[in-house]
């Protein structure tokens, strides 16, 4: 879509249209700039064809940390979690320090002209009714087959995914049973997820 080419933005007028028409009036197109190309390349088309269908655009950012000094401090969490080395070329980072918490008029400073699109970021947030009962957990209900209780079902899932995983290391399944030291762990990592009351989530 980024490209401006005909049958890009035929398809994605089309699909705009079956989600406009599931959603009416709550649905929007996302736009955003957070400094980088593809972004500014993109936004004239997400602005101009959503107008024509007479679907409204809302500006966000792509929030990963609070403050603009947080940028470093995430960067060196990504090469963490990805285990690279700040010094690598090809991994991943992020090209800006701009995806921090912005206030409200630097979200408007970053989009000149699109006022109306920031604006309505708060029309949404407006609009939005919903009550959540903080200290109470709303997991998805699951209820095991065969009547098994949802800690059995969970112990039979883990033992039959640690088979799978081991199957022709002879130190961690002897005669298709799982060693001593494998089913110890996994005893002492139910027992914490059975203590806190999550082996109905997983």
């Amino acid at each position: 879509m980024t490209s401006g080419n005909a049958p890009d933005m035929e398809k994605a007028a089309e699909v705009a249209g079956w989600y406009r028409g599931v959603f009416g009036d709550r649905y929007f197109i996302e736009i955003q700039d957070n400094g980088l190309p593809i972004q500014k390349q993109s936004l004239g088309p997400a602005v101009g064809w959503p107008l024509r269908m007479g679907i409204p655009v809302v500006a966000t950012s792509d929030v990963h940390y609070v403050s603009r000094e947080d940028s470093g401090a995430q960067d060196v969490l990504i090469c963490v979690n990805t285990g690279k080395f700040r010094t690598d070329q090809n991994r991943m980072r992020m090209d800006t320090d701009q995806f921090y918490l912005r206030s409200p008029e630097e979200m408007y400073a970053s989009m000149p002209g699109l006022e109306h699109a920031v604006k309505r970021s708060q029309e949404i947030a407006d609009s939005v009714d919903i009550q959540l009962e903080l200290g109470r957990r709303h997991f998805p209900v699951f209820t095991p087959p065969g009547g098994q209780s949802s800690e059995d079902y969970l112990r039979d899932l883990c033992i039959e995914g640690l088979k799978e995983r081991h199957a022709g290391n002879p130190k961690r399944l002897v005669d298709g049973q799982l060693s001593p030291e494998v089913m110890e762990r996994l005893e002492r990592e139910l027992k914490v997820i059975s203590k806190l009351g999550f082996p109905n989530y997983f």
